[in-house]
Formats: structure tokens, C-alpha cells, sequence
């Protein structure tokens, strides 16, 4: 499962973050993959989501997005 379909289920951003102890503006910015979340932040998220998100549900999705925008038009 990705970290943005745990998200999804879980109701969304702000429900995430409050499961998480995170800001809503930090789940906000790794949801549309501006920014990667920390390994500590990371390991938070598989663990909450009762590891149904592991470590490729959080860096793929970015890296997908980051590769996607580097590309030439």
C-alpha cells in the first residue's frame, strides 16, 4: 500500500497527522510528494499504518513524481 492510499483511508491529511504526531502541512507536503519524509518520520508511518505501508509505499511514489517532473516536455 502506498502512504498516500493510507492517507485516503484513514480519512485524510489531518486524520494522518494527528495518528502520526505530525503537522498537517508536513503529512500535506509527502501526500503530493514535495518533500520525502525523514527515515525517523518514516519508520512512524509503517508502524501506524500497522506496517501496511513499508518503505517503498513512501519513496517510490516521490521518486515517481521527481523523475516525472525532471523530464524533458
Amino acid at each position: 500500500m502506498t502512504f498516500n492510499d493510507w492517507v485516503d483511508d484513514v480519512g485524510g491529511i489531518k486524520p494522518a497527522a494527528d495518528l502520526l504526531g505530525e503537522k498537517p502541512r508536513s503529512v500535506r507536503s509527502w501526500y503530493h510528494a514535495e518533500r520525502a519524509p525523514r527515515q525517523r518520520s518514516a519508520k512512524n508511518i509503517i508502524e501506524k499504518s500497522g506496517y501496511r505501508v513499508d518503505w517503498s509505499g513512501i519513496y517510490q511514489p516521490i521518486e515517481t513524481a521527481r523523475v516525472k517532473a525532471e523530464a524533458p516536455a
